[in-house]
């Protein structure tokens, strides 16, 4: 007979099974809670940094030759694209 030891839900797993009942604020809510959010922005007040003047790199898998997000999208409104891996439309 084999024995598998009983392992406890990690976070990731505890997080999806939430996400099915709780509501989408009810949950981003917790979520900052648990991860000391809430504190950090009380302590910082106005001071809270807010990501702007940030590089990010976004890597999308090819989709048909072509790996760039849609510009268009208005969540890139104000935001730089480069393309570091030659010519590509839309993936």
């Amino acid at each position: 007979m084999i024995f598998f030891p009983r392992l406890p839900l990690t976070i990731g797993l505890q997080c999806a099974i939430l996400s099915v009942f709780l509501p989408v604020s009810a949950h981003a809510q917790i979520y900052k809670e648990a991860i000391g959010y809430n504190q950090l922005a009380s302590e910082l007040g106005a001071n809270l940094p807010d990501g702007s003047g940030i590089d990010v790199i976004q890597v999308e898998a090819p989709a048909a030759g072509n790996y760039l997000p849609n510009t268009t999208n208005a969540q890139f409104s104000g935001k730089t694209i480069s393309a570091q891996s030659g010519a590509s439309g839309v993936s």
